[in-house]
């Protein structure tokens, strides 16, 4: 599959390489976070904010395992905001968008010589009812990971996990101005009209996943 690998290639082409400590990544982070706060752009308030980022050294099994494999382990550590939420859970923490928008994040990268290396990241956005999809998931796997197989290593999840499309690597403050100000509808979306496909697409899906073990079966699952 040659022009897969030069697609995935393509998406890859930029650094994600820069100056610093991982502690200088996690005050950047937070730094841009509080000054959406500050404008209201977020409804999180700065002190939650503060509770919210965090710096460890920790890591799942899984995710232990693909740093290892790819040789990436040694001064590895990731810089999350909120919890981990598959589920989609409002009950988990997470930070809160001024239009009811939500989502949390983590990004994985390793330290040496006084650079910061991005390994791997998820940024995760749910949107209000009505913005066209459910969540937007950004993805970047760790170098070489086996869950790279058959999948571009960076892509996007629009509204389904299951449905994957390539995306250009981005800096953590790129993502983040993504989630806090660029991820909305569109401000004429009012004066635009539904298809009737689209109405039954909706439809359809609707009752799909209403006789598909219900919504806690699809939690369950995702």
């Amino acid at each position: 599959m040659r022009e897969f690998d030069e697609l995935q290639s393509h998406v890859l082409q930029r650094s994600l390489v820069q100056a610093g400590s991982a502690k200088d990544l996690m005050r950047t982070v937070r730094n841009q976070l509080l000054e959406a706060s500050d404008r209201t752009k977020l409804s999180t308030p700065p002190q939650d904010v503060y509770g919210l980022v965090g710096l460890s050294d920790e890591f799942t099994p899984t995710l232990r395992k693909a740093l290892q494999c790819a040789r990436v382990a040694l001064g590895a550590f990731v810089v999350t905001g909120g919890e981990k939420n598959r589920g989609r859970s409002k009950d988990l923490r997470h930070f809160k968008r001024s239009d009811g928008a939500w989502f949390d994040f983590s990004i994985v990268g390793r330290g040496y010589s006084g650079f910061v290396e991005i390994l791997a990241y998820t940024y995760e956005i749910r949107l209000p009812v009505g913005h066209g999809a459910p969540f937007v998931r950004f993805d970047l796997n760790v170098p070489d990971g086996a869950n790279q197989e058959g999948e571009l290593r960076c892509h996007v999840h629009i509204g389904s996990d299951d449905v994957r499309i390539p995306a250009p690597t981005m800096t953590p403050r790129e993502m983040l101005a993504l989630f806090i100000d660029g991820i909305c509808a569109a401000s004429n979306r009012d004066g635009r009209t539904r298809t009737a496909f689209e109405h039954q697409w909706f439809a359809e899906s609707h009752r799909m996943l209403a006789g598909d073990s219900g919504v806690d079966g699809l939690r369950e699952r995702s």
